[in-house]
């Protein structure tokens, strides 16, 4: 088995070559993972700007045709 000298935060370590795809491919992972959470992170802000936004709407006598544009304005 090759072992290789591979530099890590707070010293130098031997690891096998295999070992070192493994945690590259974990680090990968993270990395997808981590931009999938910041999507999603984004589009909850976006919700929330848009329903601050919306309580900060006038409120206007309630019509069926109003709340019918709210259901529309929401869903969109």
């Amino acid at each position: 088995m090759n072992f290789i000298k591979n530099n890590i935060v707070g010293g130098e370590y031997l690891i096998s070559e295999k070992g070192k795809h493994s945690v590259e491919m974990m680090v990968g992972d993270l990395i997808l993972m981590l931009g999938k959470a910041n999507r999603e992170l984004y589009e909850l802000r976006n919700r929330v700007d848009y329903l601050e936004n919306l309580l900060q709407k006038p409120v206007i006598k309630s019509s069926p045709d109003s709340t019918l544009n709210l259901e529309r304005e929401m869903a969109q």
